[in-house]
């Protein structure tokens, strides 16, 4: 049973993460394909090619289990869990790491990341509930 969890777990992060650079992916994976063919260092390459996807990982992992479990737990307890409910609960909590980095540090230049913040909070969100759905089909 717990193994289920864990696994469900790790798929909602990956995916999560995977959806939210999935926009900066689309323009450091050509610079990396292009490098690999370029003089020069291929370990570089290839650090430009995943490092939106490591950096979106770096965010979307903490956030699930300091964030995720607890309204995971919240909405269990309420009886209120739903795929409407994890998508906003994840969306907007990714919408609110970005605006709160601006507001604590001024960072003007988070408010960029306000668009993949949602979609990886809405995709891993979404993908938790999925697999808790399954598994009670299941049942």
């Amino acid at each position: 049973m717990h193994l289920f969890r864990m696994l469900r777990f790790v798929k909602a992060v990956l995916a999560g993460a995977l959806a939210g650079a999935m926009i900066p992916l689309c323009v450091t994976l050509p610079l990396a394909v292009a490098a690999l063919f370029a003089p020069g260092a291929p370990a570089e390459a290839v650090l430009l090619g995943v490092l939106p996807l490591l950096a979106s990982l770096a965010v979307v992992l903490p956030a699930s289990l300091v964030i995720g479990l607890p309204v995971c737990w919240l909405l269990r307890r309420r009886g209120a869990e739903s795929a409407q409910a994890y998508l906003c609960w994840g969306g907007g909590f990714g919408l609110l790491l970005p605006l709160a980095l601006v507001i604590a540090k001024g960072a003007s230049e988070a408010i960029l990341l306000c668009g993949p913040g949602v979609i990886a909070g809405a995709a891993t969100g979404y993908v938790w509930w999925r697999g808790g759905a399954k598994r009670a089909a299941d049942a």
